[in-house]
């Protein structure tokens, strides 16, 4: 019997998969194992949950729920991408600061992902950019100074 064009044993894994709240292999079986597979061994188990991840429908589902939650957090906690964004600069100044180009990298690519600027999950994701207003940002003056030939 299907339930919003899903099979129960297609629900309860998208039940279980989100309530585990991971995207890994080992969630793949705990949500296989949840959803009450008949699979009887580990390898199994990893099949029918491949099947099941690689399924569009099943995929989009998992992160419409995802998404769901995260916009609940979001209200709950009271943090909007703005404030996130701000907390990047605020890192990233203080890298700066620090001479630590590294942290200064990461709070960068921290910025881009929260604006969607930065895809890594491969070619079936969908970018999302929401246009935020970045003309307060003024580049960094760097200091230099010459140094002569020996």
């Amino acid at each position: 019997m299907k339930t919003n064009g899903f099979t129960t044993l297609q629900n309860n894994f998208i039940m279980a998969y989100t309530a585990f709240g991971m995207d890994t292999y080992a969630n793949g079986m705990l949500s296989m194992i949840a959803a009450g597979s008949k699979a009887k061994t580990d390898r199994a188990l990893t099949v029918v949950a491949s099947k099941m991840l690689t399924n569009i429908d099943i995929k989009t589902q998992i992160k419409a729920i995802e998404a769901v939650r995260m916009a609940q957090l979001a209200v709950k906690t009271d943090i909007t991408a703005e404030k996130i964004v701000e907390m990047y600069k605020e890192d990233r100044d203080f890298a700066h600061e620090c001479n630590q180009a590294g942290a200064c990298v990461t709070a960068t690519t921290g910025i881009a992902r929260v604006c969607g600027l930065e895809k890594d999950g491969g070619s079936d994701t969908v970018t999302v950019i929401n246009v935020i207003n970045y003309a307060e940002i003024s580049p960094k003056r760097v200091e230099s100074e010459v140094i002569e030939d020996v």
